[in-house]
């Protein structure tokens, strides 16, 4: 009976030390530690010890997402275009959380023929020509998430609605007597 506990004492202890011989590299498989990966030679791996290539993989751009502006301003100038719409010149003010780098600047944006323009008091569409140096306006236009650090000197947005938020004094009428 002690022989045969003896026995399965060694045979529990060999099977798991044969199990690691026989793997060859002490559990580190997949690791870059194996046969033939990293050692060179006339294995021909690709390691970086034998001389070979690295096999580490270039790191991708980060993609830069296109996100929605909203910016309050106050328009400084604007440059009609004879296809209709033209561009404005603004200084942001108030901005949603992408414009916080924008506020207090000058930026350009472009408006186009398919721009939605809205005009306070109107209840028609507005025009290009409603809008006038020292009007609020508030622009949504759509631009790379990072714009880049510093900024473009010639920093331009294309709006998609343009909201003309100056306040229209109502019509005075005469007292009826």
């Amino acid at each position: 009976m002690r022989r045969l506990g003896a026995l399965l004492a060694i045979v529990c202890l060999a099977v798991p030390t044969a199990a690691i011989a026989a793997h060859g590299n002490g559990g580190n498989a997949g690791k870059g530690q194996g046969a033939g990966k990293g050692q060179g030679g006339d294995k021909g791996g690709k390691g970086t010890k034998g001389g070979g290539t690295s096999t580490k993989p270039k790191p991708k751009p980060r993609p830069n997402p296109m996100v929605g502006y909203v910016l309050v301003g106050k328009v400084v100038s604007t440059t009609a275009s004879q296809y209709g719409g033209g561009s404005i010149v603004i200084t942001v003010g108030r901005s949603n959380r992408h414009g916080r780098v924008l506020r207090g600047q000058n930026v350009t944006i472009t408006l186009g023929a398919d721009t939605k323009i809205r005009k306070r008091g109107k209840h028609a569409p507005g025009v290009f020509g409603d809008i006038a140096a020292g009007d609020v306006v508030q622009v949504k236009a759509r631009a790379p998430k990072r714009l880049g650090s510093p900024l473009p000197a010639d920093l331009t947005f294309k709006a998609s609605w343009l909201n003309d938020r100056t306040k229209v004094a109502p019509p005075v009428t005469p007292p009826t007597v």
